[in-house]
């Protein structure tokens, strides 16, 4: 672990100095730090939450895009499937 947090301090300071602006300096350096952080610690909570978090999103999308089809479409008639969102 230590040869890698020494290896990442050497990438870190053979970057060029002046090459970059100091706020994009300081960016692509936390935006490292950041990076290695995570690939030590395998998946960073900001994974599990998306995946979490993306399945009820696109359920909730679905059934507010159906009910809204079936409520304003003037092609649900009596009979269809979703006439009852209608009513």
């Amino acid at each position: 672990m230590s040869d890698f947090r020494d290896q990442f301090e050497d990438a870190l300071k053979s970057l060029p100095e002046k090459k970059l602006s100091w706020w994009a300096d300081r960016r692509v350096r936390k935006m490292l730090k950041q990076r290695s952080k995570e690939l030590q610690s395998g998946y960073s909570w900001g994974f599990y939450f998306q995946k979490l978090v993306a399945v009820p999103v696109a359920l909730v999308l679905l059934v507010v895009s159906v009910g809204s089809f079936g409520f304003y479409s003037p092609s649900v008639v009596q009979g269809d499937f979703l006439y009852p969102v209608k009513t």
